[in-house]
């Protein structure tokens, strides 16, 4: 081992040290928070130290550690007002209309820990002249929305709003850097392969995880008290929690540890592309594994465009891999009647989800009007409400945000900040395209069509992270690293 690389290893373990004496010197006020929580956190935090033993690489470990920790909806909420010298200084309001809403609640996600840990992996390792490299390539891009978050906040005053505009500048940051890694640097067979196998690993373990919790869930009809994982307090036919109602009886959807069975959903998807990347790099039996238990278990979640979608990646990935090539095709059939049901209730009256979609989207216009510049702040759409919440068909308030990630964006950061997002995202995405994939569209249009009839790509930590995730993947195949070309 030369000296060059004794001394970066001894720099990575030093690293790795201050991490976890960081959590050590947290501890206190995490075991005060919930015991069981803590030691989840910081089982993620060895499964990072193992990652990096096994993979010998510190950035792609705290990659990998943000896919560990992905499905588990564990969160800090931080306190809205503090007591200083007598005096309640508030740093945000909560309320919207005499109702507490959480979207409005600074909260720390256990994600965050992964996106940190993975920017300063990158900054130990490149250095601060990568960034500046970085911020010279998307032509004063990034540092435009870098200064229009600063002003945003400023004005604002919002830690909610502050903490929203950081978890998505870092994410944005990420995103860019491994871009601009993954394309610079070649990894040797060897250290590619560890990688490889971890990540096959964790997304099977994950999705087998979830899958069995949201099967379970569906069949007992309430949560299993896996709060310490992120579960969410659930149970059939109680307001608040997302059921059906099928040839009369009543079925609680699939949440596995995330916040919304939609979520789920949307997390299966990913796992599906992930699948058919594998399966195109010749790993043809781990990617189709993945393919189909993620379909499997997504049906549970009974979310209709999730499933609807993986429908489309099913017929297009047996198409292109199986007809085209003139093998046989096996029939697959996809939906009972009752699942039919529910899709046939946007049809005949039985569901309101539609028409609560379109209210909310009215009220994101008159949100829009009156913020149109620098917009309401991250993670604010419901405060910027106020006065004109719609209600849904049970007469309650409908204090969420409007399911369309493009109103949700402008709302938030208005038409300056939308255009620096957009641009910065488009640009990085084609910046070194050389063919388009089939899979690349596809997975373009997974994101609008679920990002045209949901939020949570946009509004919730793991939401963004998936996000982001597709987006890398669609870089990916538009560079034809793992999409074959049309």
């Amino acid at each position: 081992m030369t000296i060059l690389s004794k001394n970066k290893v001894k720099k990575e373990f030093l690293f790795i040290a201050i991490v976890f004496l960081f959590f050590l010197a947290l501890s206190p006020i995490l075991l005060n928070e919930s015991p069981l929580k803590t030691l989840v956190i910081f089982l993620s935090l060895v499964s990072w130290f193992g990652l990096f033993i096994y993979t010998k690489d510190i950035l792609f470990s705290s990659l990998l550690c943000i896919f560990v920790v992905l499905p588990f909806n564990i969160t800090l909420q931080l306190p809205v007002a503090v007591e200083i010298f007598n005096t309640e200084i508030s740093f945000t309001e909560p309320f919207v209309e005499g109702i507490f809403v959480n979207y409005l609640v600074p909260t720390i996600s256990v994600l965050d820990i992964g996106i940190l840990l993975s920017l300063l992996s990158i900054l130990m390792t490149k250095g601060f002249s990568f960034y500046n490299v970085l911020f010279r390539n998307f032509k004063n891009g990034l540092f435009l929305f870098f200064g229009f978050l600063i002003v945003q906040n400023v004005f604002l005053s919002n830690f909610n709003s502050f903490l929203f505009s950081l978890r998505l500048f870092s994410l944005v940051l990420l995103f860019l850097s491994v871009l601009q890694i993954t394309k610079e640097e070649k990894l040797d067979r060897t250290g590619r392969e560890r990688i490889i196998t971890s990540g096959v690993v964790i997304l099977l373990v994950n999705v087998l995880i979830q899958g069995i919790l949201g099967v379970i869930q569906f069949k007992r009809g309430s949560s299993l008290g896996l709060g310490f994982l992120g579960e969410s307090q659930v149970v059939s036919g109680m307001t608040g929690s997302s059921f059906v109602e099928l040839s009369g009886e009543v079925f609680l959807r699939a949440y596995g540890t995330f916040p919304h069975p939609n979520v789920l959903g949307g997390f299966l998807l990913m796992t599906m592309f992930l699948g058919v990347c594998l399966y195109n790099s010749r790993r043809k039996l781990a990617g189709g594994l993945l393919v189909i238990i993620s379909f499997l278990f997504m049906i549970f979640t009974f979310s209709r465009i999730s499933i609807l979608l993986g429908g489309v990646v099913i017929l297009v990935f047996i198409l292109k891999e199986f007809l085209f090539k003139k093998k046989s095709l096996l029939s697959f059939s996809l939906s009972p009647l009752l699942f039919l049901e529910r899709f046939g209730n946007l049809f005949n009256g039985g569901d309101r989800s539609w028409s609560e979609r379109l209210d909310l989207m009215k009220r994101s216009f008159r949100v829009i009007k009156e913020n149109w510049l620098l917009g309401i702040g991250g993670g604010n759409f419901v405060k910027g409400m106020e006065g004109f919440v719609p209600r849904g068909s049970s007469g309650i308030l409908l204090t969420q945000p409007v399911h369309n990630i493009f109103l949700l964006c402008v709302s938030e950061y208005g038409i300056l900040g939308f255009l620096l997002i957009f641009y910065v995202l488009f640009y990085g995405v084609i910046k070194n395209v050389k063919r388009i994939s089939l899979y690349g569209i596809l997975i373009l249009f997974v994101i609008v069509v679920i990002g045209v009839f949901d939020h949570y790509l946009f509004s919730l930590p793991q939401g963004v992270v998936i996000l982001f995730s597709l987006l890398f993947l669609l870089s990916s195949s538009l560079q034809g690293k793992w999409g074959r070309e049309v």
